[in-house]
């Protein structure tokens, strides 16, 4: 996919608009960091070293992934950013397409990617990078929480947001696609990493989450699983070889 003039303007405003440049393109701190080791924990292991990350933005996922041995792959639709992951070791593209035809992964990431596209592609979409995986491989998704009003905000804190997606949908768009779902729940966010005040807060508010659920599930007969405080929903999806293998 090319943009052309009229969007390639648009997107410029909107990486203004992200702060991505440059200057800090692979940068990432010790709470990302942290983050980004809780999901690949999610994923589990694999065999093999080859990921692609697509919707890269300003690299920072990438660049963890590098400095972890993997060797990366990307797909953004500016050039520009696509410029700066090559300058940086990846080896990036503006469509997944483009990748040689023998070209297979481990893991592939969509960190906050599928909100972005319309709801009758996106099981198309998923089974495009199925064709991707490796047989054990793994699609590792993010996307604001539209099971609950604490996915609001990252929902509609971006213009390009076009699609609501809960659990339930995301499982039918997995089944379309015929991946299997190895994960889907909270994001896990790990304690350690960012400031000390922030520290406090998550350890903090892991039992208070734990105690009003039980409060409103016993009580107040109020449906609220694991997932409701989450801002976000994460989603392991499997290649079924990965399932049929471990039977």
């Amino acid at each position: 996919m090319k943009l052309d003039e009229t969007q390639i303007d648009k997107y410029a405003s909107y990486l203004e608009w992200k702060r991505w440049n440059a200057e800090n393109f692979g940068q990432n701190n010790a709470e990302e960091r942290a983050y980004f080791a809780k999901l690949l924990a999610l994923a589990g292991t694999m065999p093999g070293r080859q990921v692609c990350e697509i919707g890269f933005g300003n690299g920072a996922l990438l660049a963890y992934l590098a400095a972890e041995g993997y060797r990366t792959f990307g797909v953004e639709l500016q050039d520009e950013l696509v410029q700066r992951a090559n300058s940086h070791g990846a080896v990036a593209v503006t469509g997944i397409d483009q990748f040689p035809d023998d070209l297979r992964f481990d893991f592939v990431f969509l960190i906050d990617v599928i909100e972005h596209i319309d709801q009758a592609k996106i099981a198309e979409f998923l089974e495009s990078i199925k064709a991707r995986l490796k047989p054990e491989g793994k699609i590792i998704a993010r996307f604001p929480n539209g099971d609950s009003p604490f996915g609001l905000k990252n929902q509609n804190g971006d213009i390009t947001h076009v699609t609501v997606i809960g659990s339930k949908k995301l499982s039918y768009f997995a089944r379309r696609a015929g991946l299997d779902v190895v994960y889907l729940g909270s994001e896990p966010l790990p304690v350690v990493g960012g400031s000390f005040s922030k520290q406090v807060k998550k350890a903090v508010s892991i039992p208070l989450r734990y105690i009003v659920r039980k409060i409103s599930t016993t009580f107040l007969t109020l449906p609220m699983d694991k997932s409701f405080f989450s801002q976000n929903l994460v989603a392991v999806l499997a290649n079924p070889a990965v399932t049929n293998n471990a039977s």
